[in-house]
């Protein structure tokens, strides 16, 4: 005599066969790796560049342009009578 009886059965027999197949060779991943490095270093030589390229032009500006001491001199005026507002004892040649 028998307690349990176990019964099991499918409705559909078909079996789903997945398969894996390359899709890129490893050459072509190495060139595909090579490009985005080639890319992105060219980028950050190309920006590395421009901000040396700038702050050399700012420089060259700041020191032989009249305009800029227009800009320089009330900021120098401005820091001058600041300090002297916060320390009295502060000379007016600093």
């Amino acid at each position: 005599m028998s307690l349990f009886h176990v019964s099991a059965s499918f409705e559909d027999l078909q079996v789903d066969h997945y398969e894996e197949k390359l899709t890129i060779t490893l050459p072509g991943f190495i060139a595909q790796i090579g490009g985005q490095l080639g890319l992105f270093l060219g980028i950050s030589v190309i920006t590395m560049l421009q901000v040396v390229l700038v702050t050399y032009g700012i420089q060259n500006m700041v020191k032989h342009s009249q305009v800029a001491m227009h800009v320089i001199n009330p900021i120098k005026k401005w820091w001058r009578e600041t300090r002297q507002r916060t320390n009295p004892e502060v000379s007016q040649s600093g």
